[in-house]
């Protein structure tokens, strides 16, 4: 028989709990199958499987209870999750030279290449090129006489005196407990050392692991997206053609109501439907003006990020080659290239940015905070914290003060101060943690020339036009005054080589300049908006005849998506401003030039 009927007619004896449920069944569809040759072969279908199932009742067994957990997003953890992680240092490891002038570079400390090995003699007493937690407890207890160097001083006042503005600067997550008092000397000393010794090694992988960052606009997170619109950067820019259009379409709708319920012998109809018939003609105009717009912004941004990748590229090669002639260079001069190479990004995008080099950055930036503080409510005589919401809500709404601090436009204040944090002290930064005036400080760049370059430079720098051009020149002039090797092993061509990567830093200049210079044309943006702005405000005479009062979420919605769109457009046309994360690029190079540097000390041979 038919295998649906019969699956029907076991259905039906499912149904009644007993053998005889299909027969009855059946016999009331007996009457009918005369009339209908098709009711007669389901009713010979249904007798059949009627039959087997009397003969072979069926039997049911107990459904066996899930064995496995269900997975969800949120109780899922990968099995390669640990491979993701920074490697750890090895408790037992002791310090080595090159995570000893690390931290001094953080610390702030420039010893010369002598005042270098004498201080690193003061401290690996034993000469087995390393300096264990009992050697460095000595040298902090050690009193030290002339002839030592002077930063051995500074170092030993440092660690005895401010422990904590010396875990602050190394780590930026112990200071709390140093000030509260809850540790001892011992435990003060052992938690230096650990932080000297984590310098170079532990950084956090959320600048090179982009699913973080893709995780913020994943599918899965829809409703998270979708409930955020209210601090999104873009719906703020737009709040004002946004509630203007939406107030016109809402008073489109009352009109058109009130005239066609008191006057319908106006005939309002015929006008609206030729309104609504001429904006499907303007809709596909508007479209493709609006993804050129959209393309062309794209375009340039894209290319600003190739610039910098040409720049990064460029000052690595340049920091490796000058590292391979140490000894013909000499180490001082390999420093200051490599110090005048982690300057230049940080010059380049405040010269993108319209920042000049301040003369005193400390006292700008204590300005800055204790305003940011006062406007907080916080009386900046009585605390040097700031609240972490307060920090974040003033960078919402000012957008001078989050480029400032190099805070990018597409990301939340919050996630990216967590990434600055992670680059600049090698560890993760405590949730809801005040901003002190001195986290901020890593974060501002013209501070951070202050402490690279010497203080005559950057007041030669603060005098040119554009200071990127002047540390380029500085680099060429370093290493042009390097004299021929007598035994060929530096000449000519080398020096060649090593000046031609600092011309492609150059180039990046005069490239990075053109983009920022030159905007899209005027012309094509105001049309652009104009257009934009007529068509929206002709969109709710087109649908408020089929759509009524529903015309005002309909319009809000649709001002919404077409002026987001060319405020995106007009955001990321310029990616020095704020789009792209310079600062996070400029960091990361600072870390490869550091280590292509300091490559050199570690070998035995040349230390």
């Amino acid at each position: 028989g038919n295998a649906e009927s019969v699956h029907r007619a076991r259905r039906v004896r499912f149904a009644t709990g007993d053998d005889f449920g299909a027969v009855r069944t059946i016999g009331d569809r007996a009457k009918r199958a005369s009339e209908h040759p098709r009711e007669m072969r389901m009713l010979r279908a249904c007798v059949l499987a009627a039959a087997a199932a009397i003969k072979f009742p069926a039997m049911r067994f107990p459904r066996a209870p899930r064995s496995r957990p269900r997975l969800t997003p949120t109780n899922y953890k990968s099995a390669a999750s640990d491979l993701y992680k920074p490697n750890t240092v090895d408790p037992d490891a002791p310090l080595t030279r090159s995570q000893f002038q690390g931290a001094l570079d953080r610390l702030g400390l420039k010893p010369t290449p002598k005042e270098m090995r004498n201080l690193w003699a003061l401290l690996d007493s034993d000469g087995d090129g390393t300096c264990t937690v009992k050697e460095f407890s000595n040298f902090v207890s050690t009193k030290f006489d002339d002839a030592a160097p002077s930063v051995a001083g500074d170092l030993q006042d440092a660690l005895k005196t401010k422990p904590s503005w010396f875990l602050t600067t190394l780590e930026g997550t112990r200071a709390a407990k140093i000030a509260g008092g809850e540790l001892d000397e011992i435990d003060v000393i052992r938690l230096e050392y650990d932080a000297m010794r984590t310098v170079p090694t532990e950084h956090a992988k959320i600048v090179y692991d982009g699913s973080r960052y893709a995780s913020s606009y994943a599918s899965r997170d829809w409703l998270r997206i979708l409930a955020s619109i209210r601090d999104s950067f873009v719906a703020r820019r737009i709040a004002s053609p946004l509630w203007i259009l939406s107030g016109w379409a809402a008073a489109v709708s009352i009109a058109h109501r009130n005239c066609a319920a008191a006057a319908p012998w106006l005939g309002a109809a015929a006008p609206l439907q030729g309104v609504a018939g001429a904006m499907g003609y303007l809709g596909s105009a508007l479209s493709l003006l609006l993804v050129f717009r959209t393309n062309t912004a794209y375009q340039r941004y894209w290319e600003g990020r190739q610039i910098w990748e040409t720049l990064v590229s460029a000052a690595r090669d340049a920091a490796e080659f000058a590292a391979m002639y140490r000894r013909e260079l000499g180490s001082e001069r390999v420093k200051r290239v490599g110090d005048l190479l982690c300057a230049f990004p940080l010059a380049l995008q405040l010269h993108l940015q319209g920042q000049p080099l301040r003369e005193d950055p400390s006292s700008d930036l204590r300005r800055v905070f204790r305003s940011m503080q006062r406007k907080a409510g916080v009386d900046p005589d009585l605390t040097t914290r700031l609240p972490l919401a307060a920090f974040v809500t003033q960078c919402r709404y000012d957008e001078r003060l989050a480029a400032l601090f190099s805070l990018p436009s597409d990301v939340d204040a919050d996630v990216a101060l967590n990434q600055l944090h992670a680059l600049k002290y090698g560890s993760t930064r405590r949730k809801r943690r005040p901003v002190t005036e001195e986290e901020l400080g890593a974060y501002y760049n013209s501070l951070a020339l202050r402490r690279l370059l010497p203080e005559d430079l950057v007041a030669s720098l603060a005098r040119q036009r554009c200071p990127p051009l002047g540390i380029a020149r500085e680099l060429s002039n370093s290493v042009y005054a390097v004299p021929y090797d007598e035994d060929l092993r530096w000449t000519s061509r080398d020096r060649l080589t090593l000046i031609g990567s600092f011309n492609k830093l150059r180039a990046c200049v005069a490239a990075s300049e053109r983009i920022a210079q030159t905007p899209v044309p005027l012309h094509y943006a105001r049309h652009t908006s104009r257009f934009l702005s007529l068509y929206s405000f002709l969109l709710p005479l087109a649908i408020v005849d089929k759509m009524g009062l529903l015309t005002v979420p309909a319009t809000a919605f649709i001002v919404w998506a077409l002026f987001g769109l060319r405020e995106i457009g007009t955001l990321i046309e310029n990616p020095f401003s704020r789009p792209l994360q310079l600062q996070i690029v400029s960091d990361t190079l600072a870390l490869d030039v550091r280590e292509a540097v300091n490559a050199g000390t570690r070998d035995p041979l040349t230390r």
